[in-house]
């Protein structure tokens, strides 16, 4: 009875195998995270209009926040947006369910300031920094060890910075402006 049920494991294990893989392939963010740039922080199409609706206007009180717009092929994987404040400085958070770089989603966040300044934006995912900057330099983004780096150069005194980020299980990539 054991080999009989070792062999039926065996048989279905690479079929189960196989169905595990393409359910991850439905989840992947690659697409909707996509960067032209990446050493350079400049993002996809894909990814600039998540941002751009995802943190709609510092500009009034209350500040509008959503509705995400993302293609409908990853809608179910968008969760509903929230707002941080401190001072005059405004955090939009939208969750993400699914696999960006290989690595597990947790977040998109947007920072701005009243009045309408961008401040730049966080992709968190649910690895270990050390994870993340090694799935990062594999796709070209050229990530910082520790500490920010130009990651543009400097466009009437604007300019991109790169870092990496991270708190407890988590770690972001983070594109800030500067001026």
């Amino acid at each position: 009875m054991r080999r009989g049920t070792a062999l039926a494991l065996a048989l279905l294990l690479p079929g189960c195998v196989g169905e595990r893989e393409a359910r991850h392939e439905g989840d992947r963010l690659d697409a909707l995270l996509a960067f032209d740039k990446p050493s350079q922080c400049e993002v996809g199409p894909k990814l600039e209009h998540l941002l751009k609706t995802l943190l709609r206007d510092t500009t009034e009180e209350p500040v509008v926040v959503g509705p995400v717009e993302v293609p409908q092929e990853f809608a179910a994987q968008v969760g509903r947006p929230t707002v941080q404040r401190d001072g005059d400085e405004y955090t939009a958070t939208v969750p993400l369910a699914g696999r960006w770089l290989g690595l597990s989603m947790d977040s998109v966040s947007v920072q701005g300031f009243k009045g309408g300044d961008g401040a730049g934006f966080f992709i968190t995912v649910r690895a270990p920094s050390a994870a993340l900057i090694a799935a990062l330099n594999r796709a070209g983004f050229d990530a910082p060890l520790a500490g920010e780096r130009h990651a543009s150069p400097p466009d009437e005194g604007e300019w991109w910075g790169m870092s990496v980020k991270s708190e407890g299980l988590k770690s972001s990539l983070r594109c800030a402006l500067h001026d």
